[in-house]
């Protein structure tokens, strides 16, 4: 079985990783002949093997162009061999063993093939509940957030963390240079509230999202009795921080006696 790190992946071109990755391409297409998909991994290096080619404007200067025309043939071949194989029974298996570089291009081809309209509820909750899969891979994709939202907000409500998913999607709406992050058309205010809430205690709370939080349009929507609460924790973790850098740390210095000089 071949190594994930010796697998074809696609970087863009301004991507200092590029030349690293088109050195696969030709190991991968010398073994045409005997390809086939035996995992999730194989699918997705076949579908970046796709995209180094799928864009004819692009002219190669590594391979003459029958060699490219070649690679071109063979990639369209390829990329029909995307997920026909994955489906709600044995999705929790192949995500056991994905390739950690090939989460985004799972999460794409997830949505772009709709293998997601074949995952049930329970598969989906087991999915993060054996931390297969991140939620905030989900929610930069904005068809599968809205598809999984009520499993979504459920987990939202008895996550920790929930309120920091919140956060950072309320600050994406109006962020042009991050990959945009989105919440459920199906998440209530209440809901909302109860997860912005929850995170209040959470012991893991960071103050940089406290400070997100009261520093973007969100807090205008809030009401003022949770905002009140939340200028206080910033407050409450500001003096903790500023107490703990102000710790005086004793030094003692000890002779030994009839120490030689």
């Amino acid at each position: 079985m071949k190594t994930n790190e010796h697998r074809v992946k696609y970087f863009p071109p301004p991507d200092v990783a590029y030349g690293w990755g088109i050195e696969k391409i030709e190991d991968l297409y010398q073994k045409k002949d005997v390809l086939e998909v035996q995992d999730i991994n194989d699918a997705i290096e076949f579908y970046n093997f796709y995209l180094y080619f799928h864009d004819e404007k692009i002219k190669w200067t590594k391979w003459a162009e029958d060699k490219v025309c070649e690679f071109r043939k063979f990639a369209n071949k390829l990329k029909s061999l995307a997920f026909s194989f994955i489906d709600d029974s044995s999705i929790c298996s192949e995500l056991s063993n994905l390739y950690f570089e090939y989460n985004d291009d799972f999460i794409y081809l997830f949505e772009k093939t709709k293998l997601y309209k074949k995952i049930s509820s329970i598969t989906f909750n087991e999915i993060f509940e054996t931390n297969k899969l991140h939620l905030y891979n989900i929610l930069e994709n904005k068809n599968l957030t809205d598809f999984f939202g009520e499993e979504i907000v459920s987990i939202l409500l008895n996550l920790e963390e929930g309120g920091e998913y919140i956060i950072k999607a309320a600050d994406s709406e109006n962020n042009e240079i991050d990959k945009k992050n989105y919440i459920p058309k199906c998440l209530t205010v209440e809901n909302k509230n109860t997860i912005l809430e929850n995170y209040l205690t959470s012991t893991n709370i960071n103050l940089n999202y406290v400070n997100l939080l009261l520093d973007i349009p969100l807090y205008k929507s809030l009401s003022p009795v949770l905002v009140k609460k939340y200028i206080q924790k910033k407050n409450e973790l500001e003096k903790q921080i500023l107490q703990n850098s102000n710790q005086m740390y004793s030094i003692s210095v000890s002779f030994i006696e009839n120490q030689k000089d």
